[in-house]
C-alpha cells in the first residue's frame, strides 16, 4: 500500500474519503463490543503506519491500566480514585467515538438507576435548599465503575488483575493502620480513612472478597494464589477487628453466613474459639480493659445514634412525601425539643447514621420506594450473575453478592451509602459481576442499538 504522503493530492482526498466511509460502514456493523470496535478500524491510510488492531490494543491497555489503578486506589485515597475513574471514562468514550457507535449495552439496572435519580431530581426541586441539593446530585457519578467494568472487563484474566489490586491496596493501607495502632498513634484502626466507620466498611467487604477468592483458589488447587490471598484476608480481618466498628461486623458476619459452606462451620467455629481463648488469656486479669478495647464507649455511641433515627422519625413526619432533599440536616434538628444528655451531640451530626432512614427524610417517600428497588434490582442482579458464571468466575459474583449483603447490613447503623469510598466499593464489586456475566456469555440483556 503506498504511502498517503507518496499521493498525488487529488489521490489524498479520494483515499481520505474512502477510508471515512468503510469506517462508517463498519460502524454500522458491530456485533459485540471489542469485536466491533476492531470492525471498525480497517486498515487505512489515514491511520499511517498503527495497523487497527495495534491501535485498538493501545485503547484496551491504556484503558485497562487505569482500571487497575483505579481498583489499586480505591482504599488508598479519594483523590486518585477520581481521576482514575474520570481518565477511564475519557478513555472508553474515545473508543466510542473512533468506532463512532455506542459499545456498551443495557443492563437490568438502568431503568432502576433512573427511577432513584428521578426521584433525588424531585426531592431536589422541592428541597428546603435546592441549590445545596442539587451539588449533591454529583455522587451520582460514583455510579459509572458499574458500567465501565461491565463494559471494559474483557477476560477473566482481567478480573483477577482487578479483584488483585483492589486486595492489595486494601491489605496496604490495612497493614499501614496497624502500624499506626501498634505505636498507639491511632486508637482505632483508621488506615487511610477519616473515620473508623471508613475504613470498617472498606476491610468488611475487602475481607469477604479475599475469603471468596480463597474459597475459589481453593477448589482450583491454586496454591500461591491461595497463599497471597490468605496473607490479604488475614491483615484485613485483623484491620476490621481494630475498627472496633460493631456495624462492619455485623455487615461481614451477614455476608460469611452467605460465604461458608455448612460443612465448613465447624472450621468458622474452631477460629472463633480460637481467637477467644487467645483474647481471655491476653485479658485474664483486666476484664473491663478488654470490653473497652474493642467497644469504646459503645453505650453512648448507641443511644446517640437511636437520638438520630428519632430525629429522623420527626423530620420525616414534617415531608413526608419528597424529604428535605439532598442536604446536610443539622439545621433541621433546631426545632426537636431535648430530652437526653446526647441529644446535643446527635444534633453536631449532618447525617442519620442509616441508609433508609436517611433517604427517607432526605427524598421522602417518593425516594424511598425508589431506592427500595433499585437494591432490589441490583441484588437480583448479582443473583443472576452468580448463578450464570462458570466454575472459574464464581468467586467473583459470589464476592460481589457477599459484599453487597455486608455493606446494606452495615448501613443499618451507619450512612455508608453517602460515604464516597464505601459507596465506589460496592459499585466495583457490582460492575465486577455484570462483567462476569458477560465474559460467561450470557449478555446482561443485550447490546444498545
Amino acid at each position: 500500500m503506498r504511502s498517503i504522503s507518496a499521493m498525488p493530492p487529488s489521490g489524498r482526498v479520494t483515499t481520505i474519503l474512502r477510508s471515512s466511509a468503510s469506517i462508517c460502514a463498519a460502524g454500522r456493523r458491530l456485533a459485540a463490543p471489542d469485536e466491533g470496535y476492531r470492525a471498525a478500524l480497517p486498515n487505512n491510510p489515514v491511520l499511517g503506519p498503527m495497523s487497527a488492531d495495534r491501535f485498538a490494543g493501545v485503547l484496551d491497555t491504556a484503558i485497562a491500566v487505569i482500571l487497575m489503578v483505579f481498583a489499586f486506589s480505591l482504599t488508598v485515597g479519594i483523590a486518585l480514585t477520581q481521576i482514575s475513574l474520570f481518565v477511564a471514562i475519557l478513555l472508553w468514550l474515545a473508543k466510542c467515538a473512533v468506532a463512532r457507535r455506542w459499545l456498551g449495552f443495557s443492563t437490568p439496572l438502568d431503568k432502576w438507576f433512573g427511577l432513584f435519580l428521578a426521584a433525588c431530581l424531585v426531592a431536589t426541586v422541592f428541597s428546603v435548599r435546592p441549590a445545596d441539593s442539587a451539588v449533591m446530585l454529583k455522587k451520582f457519578y460514583l455510579i459509572t465503575p458499574v458500567y465501565l467494568l461491565a463494559y471494559a472487563v474483557r477476560d477473566r484474566r482481567q478480573l483477577r488483575q482487578l479483584a488483585g489490586a483492589f486486595l492489595a491496596g486494601a491489605a496496604l493501607t490495612a497493614g499501614y493502620g496497624l502500624a499506626k495502632v501498634a505505636v498507639g498513634a491511632d486508637a482505632r484502626l483508621l488506615g487511610t480513612q477519616p473515620t473508623a466507620m471508613h475504613s470498617g466498611g472498606i476491610y468488611l467487604m475487602a475481607s469477604l472478597l479475599a475469603l471468596a477468592l480463597l474459597a475459589g483458589g481453593i477448589a482450583a488447587r491454586e496454591r500461591a494464589r491461595c497463599w497471597a490471598l490468605a496473607a490479604a484476608g488475614a491483615v484485613l480481618l485483623v484491620g476490621l477487628a481494630l475498627t472496633k466498628t460493631i456495624s462492619a461486623w455485623a455487615g461481614w458476619l451477614a455476608g460469611l453466613t452467605l460465604l461458608i459452606r455448612r460443612r465448613w462451620w465447624w472450621l468458622v467455629a474452631a477460629i472463633a474459639l480460637a481467637a477467644a481463648a487467645a483474647l481471655a488469656v491476653t485479658f485474664r486479669d483486666r476484664p473491663m480493659e478488654a470490653w473497652l478495647f474493642f467497644t469504646g464507649n459503645k453505650p453512648v455511641s448507641m443511644q446517640i445514634r437511636l437520638n438520630l433515627w428519632r430525629m429522623g422519625w420527626h423530620l420525616f413526619q414534617q415531608r413526608p412525601l419528597t424529604g428535605y432533599g439532598l442536604i446536610s440536616l443539622q439545621d433541621q434538628y433546631r426545632d426537636i425539643p431535648y430530652d437526653n444528655p446526647y441529644w446535643d451531640i446527635a444534633m453536631s451530626t449532618g447525617h442519620l447514621h442509616n441508609n433508609v432512614i436517611q433517604i427517607a427524610v432526605t427524598t421522602g417517600a417518593i425516594g424511598l420506594a425508589a431506592f427500595v428497588l433499585m437494591w432490589i434490582a441490583v441484588f437480583r442482579a448479582l443473583a443472576a450473575a452468580l448463578n450464570g458464571a462458570g466454575a472459574a468466575s464464581r468467586p467473583y459474583a459470589r464476592g460481589a453478592l457477599v459484599c453487597a449483603v455486608g455493606f446494606m447490613v452495615m448501613g443499618l447503623a451507619e450512612y455508608n451509602f453517602g460515604s464516597s469510598v464505601p459507596v465506589t466499593v460496592i459499585w466495583f464489586m457490582v460492575g465486577l459481576a455484570l462483567a462476569v456475566r458477560r465474559i460467561d456469555g450470557a449478555p446482561v440483556t443485550g447490546p444498545v442499538s
